[in-house]
């Protein structure tokens, strides 16, 4: 967050907008996907928000990562899942997360 800070008082502009912008289009680099993007913008993510990001994208597109959905749920304490449920509705494609996870598996996720 204090990096975040420096920079938007030196340079007049959002780290995370300028790391997206300057990032989006690395397809044809080394990096060869976004896995490098999403990684540096986690890392200037707060870790809420991060964790956030994280169960959105085991959810949103085609199928579930279902192993990816339960490693990163299931040693959650109840006050760690009551933030990431506010957080998540604040996130880009995100709502309601109950109902997405309910949406998207079968079975024993309850």
């Amino acid at each position: 967050e204090e990096l975040k800070k420096k920079y938007e008082e030196k340079f007049g502009e959002d780290l995370m907008q300028r790391l997206d912008d300057e990032t989006n289009d690395w397809s044809t680099t080394i990096f060869g996907s976004s896995n490098f993007r999403q990684a540096l913008l986690g890392l200037l993510r707060e870790p809420v928000a991060r964790l956030a990001y994280a169960v959105r994208d085991c959810i949103v597109g085609f199928g579930t990562d279902d192993t990816g959905l339960i490693t990163l749920l299931v040693h959650l304490s109840e006050r760690q899942r009551r933030d990431l449920v506010s957080k998540y509705q604040d996130i880009p494609k995100g709502g309601d997360l109950y109902a997405h996870i309910k949406g998207d598996t079968s079975g024993d996720y309850e």
